[in-house]
């Protein structure tokens, strides 16, 4: 019985996976913020890619910029690990709604 009180094989593996959660959480919270601005980048390099006019282009490209401008004034407003001020972090221009 004391060899498993005084095994610390899954101690690695735990700590593994609390680094792993806090990437994760850090990541979601990034896509929550910045998502629109990488959903118009990736729009607008596929159309490029894809060869689209150079005026839809620069539409998803201005998109992506708007997105990003938005994205970094919520993210200035952030306070402490969790909250937002002044307003929802998923507003409808994010989510690829809206005009």
């Amino acid at each position: 019985m004391k060899k498993f009180t005084n095994s610390e094989s899954g101690q690695g593996l735990t700590e593994y996976a609390v680094v792993l959660c806090l990437v994760a959480i850090a990541s979601i919270g990034g896509m929550a913020l910045f998502g629109g601005a990488v959903k118009g980048k990736l729009a607008a390099l596929t159309g490029a890619v894809a060869g689209k006019k150079k005026e839809e282009v620069n539409s998803a490209d201005n998109m992506a910029k708007s997105a990003a401008t938005k994205a970094t004034e919520k993210a200035s407003k952030v306070k402490g690990n969790t909250t937002i001020d002044g307003g929802d972090t998923f507003d409808i221009e994010s989510l690829g709604g809206g005009s």
